[in-house]
């Protein structure tokens, strides 16, 4: 009985080193580099076509030079990108390699608070050939960074931060070593860049012609009807004008400064700039209605100062709202 107990120890023992053995032996195939990321220029920010430019020394420290994750490292976030001066120096116990990077890179920029919005610049890296289990990075916060003396003509650089992270793919790429169906995981870090836009003159160009709409439709509303006259016609032109200028100019913004899916302040601007010149519109209808039903031209003269206030009123009321929403949530 006593032999059995010992027997069934030493299998138990042989087991569970088996198991220590190969978790140490996975462990051991996980080759670990440090990856820094040092932006050297930064440059066309561009928000119509939701990219941003960026040269960047890139580097890598592993244990010894087999590993070469420089080579095999994916810019996810990259339209295009060249690699140079790619160099590889031994240090004590360690392989420490360095590529530097040019490249057009995607972004997300949400313009809903134009001109006073923020955005994050993303350069996305990524292991492209092992998944987790065979290579992950470690972050070299410590080194990495942004050269200050950047200058971006129209944004402030704001600051600079970086987060590693792993990729998480519902796929396990065809690996025949892997089960059907199975999920991937890869290392990834982004490194990012936060600006905010220090240019205003393009909102107040982009802005006028739309309040100088509003004047016109406005003055509409001082052309009073004389006895024997008929000022509609004029008026219906003058406000159809001031119609055109605002949706010819809402066009232009998406063009100048870029579309976005969400209604920006330059939007809201617009649209109650419409609004007022519809309704001045259909007022003008309802003051000739008048005329022809006989109301004397004393209260009409009234009513179109009252309209005149009432409708520019509320139409500043709305701009102040809107500017001030946006520097507010920007």
């Amino acid at each position: 009985m006593q032999i059995q107990k010992y027997r069934f120890a030493v299998i138990i023992s042989t087991m569970l080193f088996s198991l220590l053995a190969a978790s140490s032996a996975t462990a051991a195939q996980v080759a670990r580099c440090k990856l820094g990321v040092y932006v050297t220029s930064l440059h066309d920010v561009d928000t119509v076509k939701q990219t941003f430019s960026a040269d960047a020394w890139i580097w890598t420290v592993c244990p010894d030079k087999k590993v070469q994750p420089l080579q095999t490292a994916e810019f996810t976030t990259a339209n295009s990108f060249t690699g140079m001066l790619d160099s590889t120096i031994a240090r004590p116990g360690l392989s420490w390699s360095q590529r530097k990077i040019s490249g057009t890179f995607r972004a997300s920029f949400d313009l809903t608070n134009f001109p006073f919005e923020r955005h994050k610049l993303i350069i996305g890296i990524e292991e492209g050939v092992q998944d987790i289990n065979g290579f992950e990075y470690e972050l070299d916060a410590l080194n990495s960074g942004i050269n200050s003396s950047i200058k971006v003509p129209q944004w402030n650089i704001d600051g600079f931060s970086a987060f590693s992270r792993r990729a998480l793919y519902e796929t396990n790429f065809g690996d025949p070593l892997m089960a059907p169906r199975t999920k991937s995981e890869y290392s990834h870090i982004d490194f990012v860049i936060d600006i905010s836009r220090s240019e205003r003159t393009s909102f107040f160009k982009l802005a006028v012609p739309a309040y100088a709409a509003v004047l016109l439709a406005l003055f509409s509303l001082l052309m009073h009807i004389e006895d024997g006259g008929n000022l509609l016609n004029p008026r219906i032109g003058l406000l159809a004008g001031s119609l055109f200028a605002v949706v010819f100019n809402l066009r232009s913004v998406d063009d100048v400064v870029g579309s976005t899916p969400a209604t920006t302040a330059l939007d809201l601007i617009h649209f109650s700039a419409l609004a007022l010149i519809i309704g001045t519109t259909l007022f003008s209808v309802l003051s000739s209605y008048f005329v022809e039903a006989g109301m004397p031209l004393r209260k009409i003269r009234k009513l179109d100062y009252g309209a005149l206030i009432v409708s520019g009123a509320v139409f500043t009321l709305i701009n102040i709202y809107v500017v001030h929403s946006a520097m507010k949530h920007a």
